[in-house]
């Protein structure tokens, strides 16, 4: 099963659409639904790795 992880609208702060999984309601990968101004705090951390 596929997972979206959704980060839009970043530099509107604390109304962007954040969101994992399928949103269950509006546009299913949490556009325009300005989820982020529900959190109280939020903290996102990418690791990447490089080939080999």
């Amino acid at each position: 099963m596929k997972r979206n992880f959704t980060y839009n609208h970043w530099s509107e702060g604390a109304s962007c659409d954040l969101g994992i999984g399928n949103a269950p309601a509006g546009h299913p990968d949490w556009t325009g639904s300005k989820s982020g101004r529900t959190l109280s705090d939020a903290e996102l951390t990418v690791l990447v790795r490089t080939g080999e």
